[in-house]
């Protein structure tokens, strides 16, 4: 049987209307989810697709486990792993400095039949107990279904640790909760207690000083159903080195990604807020952040969001900080260490908010005016404009636009300062690159720059068609 051909555009539909999954349907389609298409087609060109299927499974029913799935790709490929992906299981055989080890994704997802008696999470109305009971009790089970299929999975009668591919390495499981829609706001807490059998409630000195204490877990019960705690513990599990935990292998991790990266033409406008670990080290409750996607306080990165859980017990221990940039949990002399990486925000959870501004001018598939098309921020960087970012303390572009031969472009900016907008045009050097040509500053809206700038564009365009014309007349 010949292997399938892999699609160039991951977004080109592979299945009917009806059967494609609403979430990869909203990505395709909206204008807002630009930067989320771009990167994961950019991620998903260089990734080895062994089985031939991803594709059509993003877009259809697997549409969170296979973004997991690219997710932790790009994780693994920006780190500087060496990723090989020769066979359909498990998912990855990666090494970093000598160390190699296997790692099987799987995902949390909303069982045919719920537990008895759950609701989705309405936090308008859960009270205090009902969400302890989650987090002490339903999110274990939930992960350790999943997490008990892959332990017994079995190809060929053999487990993924004794597959001639991959003997002899440490095998690590990833996980993500996508069971239901509010799964992602919750923290690796809840996995981290079942898997190590314990949790540590937070206590306090006489003089203010935080300090945590073990409590051995035994059990977690939900609704009729009862697993047993530590699953560090259970037979066989000594073959799990250790396990990885993200809630942010998701698109819209994606969508930031891409807007970071310069993805964006200016017809959107992004917003990131959620909680994270607080400055305070004798606080035990998160703080809250927010910030514009145009002004982040640090670069986030792939490793963002991933949490390590290694196993103690585990016959091919990895090395406790081999994931680089995770918040990493390991045992030495008996007692838990948690490792947090020196990063200026350590966010728990997030949600992302998109605005999406409907101008035809910014419409990424037509002419706004005779040969002159709006780009995006990265195909503008391409063509080196002279100064050193986008974003300055006093100004920041907001929009870019250029000839079809993209030797004429130009970019809105607004002032920070002033509040008002002005534009730059640049001309493209005979040797590459951008010198400034024009500038027009005190311009009162966003709109009125804009049409200035391609009134701009238009005349220079004209006078570069008026100048070969003579030339052609003059030969």
């Amino acid at each position: 049987m010949s292997k399938k051909r892999k699609p160039s555009d991951l977004f080109s539909p592979l299945a009917s209307e009806d059967r494609l999954h609403p979430s990869f349907n909203h990505v395709r389609v909206e204008n807002a989810a630009e930067p989320a298409r771009i990167m994961m087609n950019q991620v998903y060109r260089d990734l080895p697709d062994p089985d031939g299927n991803f594709a059509q499974q993003f877009q259809t029913s697997g549409f969170d486990a296979r973004t997991f799935e690219l997710y932790l790709y790009a994780y693994l490929t920006s780190a500087g792993y060496d990723v090989r992906r020769e066979k359909p299981y498990p998912d990855f055989i990666v090494s970093r400095s000598g160390v190699e080890c296997a790692i099987e994704a799987t995902t949390a997802n909303a069982p045919s039949t719920p537990l008895p008696g759950t609701a989705p999470l309405d936090k308008g109305r859960i009270s205090a107990k009902q969400l302890r009971q989650k987090v002490d009790h339903e999110l274990p089970i939930r992960f350790g279904s999943p997490l008990k299929s892959k332990l017994d999975k079995r190809y060929d009668g053999k487990p993924y640790w004794e597959l001639e591919h991959c003997k002899d390495m440490p095998f690590v499981v990833a996980i993500e909760a996508f069971h239901e829609a509010e799964s992602l706001f919750f923290t690796s807490s809840a996995l981290g207690n079942y898997l190590y059998g314990r949790k540590s409630p937070p206590r306090w000195t006489k003089s203010g000083r935080l300090f945590l204490t073990a409590v051995k877990l035994y059990e977690h019960r939900h609704r009729g159903k009862v697993i047993p705690s530590h699953f560090f513990g259970q037979p066989d599990t000594q073959h799990v080195s250790a396990v990885l935990f993200t809630n942010s292998g998701t698109w819209s991790k994606f969508n930031r990604m891409g807007y970071q990266a310069g993805y964006h033409r200016g017809n959107i406008m992004m917003f990131r807020r959620g909680t994270c670990l607080s400055s305070d080290p004798n606080s035990a409750i998160p703080s809250e952040f927010g910030y514009d996607m145009d002004f982040p306080p640090c670069v986030e990165t792939w490793a963002q969001g991933l949490v390590v859980f290694h196993n103690p017990n585990a016959v091919k221990p990895l090395p406790p900080h081999y994931f680089r940039g995770a918040v990493t949990h390991y045992f030495k002399e008996g007692r838990l260490i948690i490792d947090v990486p020196g990063t200026k925000l350590l966010p728990f959870a997030s949600l992302t908010v998109i605005v999406g501004v409907e101008d035809p001018d910014l419409d990424p598939n037509a002419h706004v005016r005779k040969d002159i098309r709006s780009i995006r921020l990265d195909e503008f960087e391409a063509l080196g404009p002279p100064r050193p970012s986008r974003t300055l303390t006093v100004s920041q572009e907001k929009e870019w636009f250029a000839s079809d031969n993209l030797k004429v472009v130009g970019t809105v900016v607004q002032d920070l300062v002033d509040s008002d907008w002005f534009y730059v045009l640049f001309i493209r050097k005979s040797g590459g690159g951008l010198k400034t040509e024009d500038m027009r500053i005190n311009i009162d809206k966003r709109e009125v720059a804009r049409h200035l700038l391609l009134d701009a564009i238009e005349r220079r365009i004209r006078k570069v068609g008026t100048r070969r014309t003579r030339k052609r007349r003059k030969n």
